[in-house]
């Protein structure tokens, strides 16, 4: 099987490690936690594949946007931990619909790592920091899955 550049035996197999679907969300403008999953040690050998499901909306009233964050490390501290893929959606004014609900956008973000030390606990972090507080960043679900 050949997963990211990494080729391993036949018996490799993704397995369910973690999952956080408490639908963390922040408007602040300084870089704020929304979703957590911890890894336990030794429950990964090679590398994990984060799927994280994000939402940034607006109030409508101003052009924001939210730059969400996921991050991979042994602190508990998400800010402490290496970032691993960033997305800053726009939230132009005007691009709600027609029924008058703010703009949204809804991507899903797919991260393999392997550069982390699997022999202890190492935590999954979703951060979101908005331009201003018109702006929210919300971690719907966060699924972690390990070789």
């Amino acid at each position: 099987m050949n997963f990211g550049g990494l080729t391993f035996g036949k018996d490799a197999a993704l397995k369910f490690i973690g999952e956080d679907t408490t639908g963390g969300n922040s408007n602040a403008v300084a870089e704020t936690e929304i979703g957590e999953v911890i890894i336990p040690a030794n429950s990964v050998y090679t590398g994990i594949l984060i799927i994280a499901e994000l939402e940034g909306s607006d109030s409508g009233t101003t052009n924001g946007s939210v730059t969400i964050k996921v991050r991979t490390g042994t602190s508990n501290t998400s800010t402490e931990n290496t970032e691993r893929r960033s997305r800053t959606l726009s939230l132009a004014e005007g691009f709600g619909d027609a029924y008058g609900h703010a703009p949204r956008i809804c991507p899903t973000v797919f991260v393999w790592v392997t550069a982390e030390t699997w022999t202890g606990q190492v935590y999954v972090h979703v951060t979101t920091a908005s331009v201003d507080t018109s702006s929210t960043g919300q971690c719907l679900r966060i699924t972690v899955l390990g070789i």
